[in-house]
């Protein structure tokens, strides 16, 4: 299950209790995996029952009773291509590490924001605080929102790396993953390692990083306030996480009552 739209509601900036309710009662009987764009340590909120079952980073860490099994961040010269690429592009880049965010291209006229994070991530470092930690996501905005240039960019990169866009169609911006690497290849990775059956999975999210996961899983549920293009791409379209999807989902399924 995803995490940001899926169990948090950021528009009311909590989980809803019905939520909570779904998931306790799911895990008396079901194997839960966290699947996030997160990376591990900022994935790691209080859902007030023990989770340990991690695919994070887009599929780039996986930790299986909290102990990492299998990360693949970039390679320094991937990071160095990519990073060129998108300064020469204009745009602005957000290095995601194991433990710190780095800010490492930043426009002049770009507000000053925080990013998604718990607190016991760090983030909004600045490029000459990296030193070298793995860095497992880029983050790119396009800061002046000019969408054409931002997708060009886009089109003219997917075929060296993988790219996921934000939820929010009004907004230029985008996750990077090295290229094979997604939260449906962790699913089936994880499946041909023996962890579970990819007849008895189903997955539930609400933003284009997760239709790759859509596509591997045995049952796929879209959030109702996710874009169309990704609903598209689901089994079963919910309700949104304000209006108790989450909860519904299963409850449809007749896993919660």
């Amino acid at each position: 299950m995803d995490i940001d739209g899926t169990i948090i509601d950021h528009s009311r900036h909590l989980i809803p209790p019905k939520t909570l309710e779904a998931i306790r009662r799911l895990a008396e009987e079901n194997v839960i995996w966290l699947c996030t764009g997160r990376v591990y340590l900022s994935a790691k909120i209080d859902l007030g029952i023990k989770i340990d079952n991690y695919i994070s980073a887009l599929g780039t860490q996986i930790y299986k009773d909290d102990k990492l099994i299998y990360e693949r961040p970039f390679a320094d010269k991937e990071l160095k291509d990519i990073t060129k690429r998108s300064k020469d592009a204009g745009l602005e880049v957000i290095y995601e590490g194991a433990k710190h965010g780095y800010s490492i291209i930043r426009q002049q006229n770009s507000k000053e924001r925080r990013l998604p994070f718990e607190a016991n991530y760090q983030y909004w470092l600045k490029d000459d605080d990296y030193d070298g930690e793995k860095i497992f996501k880029l983050l790119i905005r396009e800061v002046n929102n000019d969408k054409e240039r931002f997708h060009r960019f886009i089109e003219e990169n997917h075929n060296d790396y993988e790219f996921c866009l934000s939820t929010n169609k009004d907004i230029a911006l985008a996750e990077i993953s090295p290229k094979g690497q997604s939260k449906g290849g962790a699913i089936l990775q994880l499946s041909k390692m023996g962890l579970f059956d990819m007849k008895d999975t189903i997955c539930i999210g609400d933003s284009p990083n997760d239709v790759s996961m859509f596509k591997v899983c045995a049952v796929s549920i879209a959030m109702g306030q996710g874009r169309e293009e990704v609903k598209a791409q689901a089994l079963y379209v919910t309700d949104s996480v304000s209006d108790d999807g989450f909860y519904k989902a299963f409850a449809h399924l007749k896993m919660v009552d």
